[in-house]
């Protein structure tokens, strides 16, 4: 999305003091939430006793290489960010570069991989959460479309894959 075509959300949430609160609350909300569904889920691959010990350990290290490697792999990449190539963001961040993929994207991709392949229902959750996280971070500014897709992409693909093997 090129300045002028953001300048455009930009004037909208301004011009509406609601949607812009509900944005951010939305922008810093979803991520806390995201995260502390994944504790609840690795609570209850502790305490529940029909799960195994194999399921626990692959729902902490399947996304731990998962979030390295995207970690790596955007410092190998760099990309500029949304607002380092002149779009003012509606919320104000320092960061340079590292733009892709997304670190909140991937990490929600890979924890909705997780819950979809141990709780299919909560994974269902997990992913609206998802593609919630996705939108507010473009929303917002910070992050542009490509950047959420590759994250989601990488983070629920690969989640997704270590899950199953």
């Amino acid at each position: 999305m090129n300045p002028e075509e953001y300048q455009k959300i930009y004037t909208w949430f301004k011009q509406r003091p609601t949607a812009y609160r509900v944005l951010k609350i939305a922008t810093a909300g979803l991520p806390l939430v995201t995260a502390a569904s994944y504790g609840i889920l690795l609570l209850s691959l502790f305490l529940l006793p029909d799960r195994t010990n194999a399921e626990l350990l692959r729902a902490i290290f399947v996304p731990a290489v998962i979030f390295l490697a995207g970690s790596l792999l955007r410092r190998w990449y760099n990309a500029p960010r949304p607002y380092e190539k002149g779009i003012e963001p509606l919320i104000p961040k320092r960061t340079k570069g590292q733009s892709c993929p997304s670190r909140h994207a991937l990490s929600a991709g890979v924890i909705a991989a997780v819950w979809l392949v141990l709780y299919p229902t909560g994974g269902v959750l997990a992913l609206a959460l998802a593609l919630g996280v996705c939108v507010t971070r473009v929303l917002a500014g910070v992050h542009s479309a490509w950047d959420v897709t590759a994250g989601l992409l990488f983070g629920l693909g690969f989640g997704l894959l270590g899950m199953l093997l």
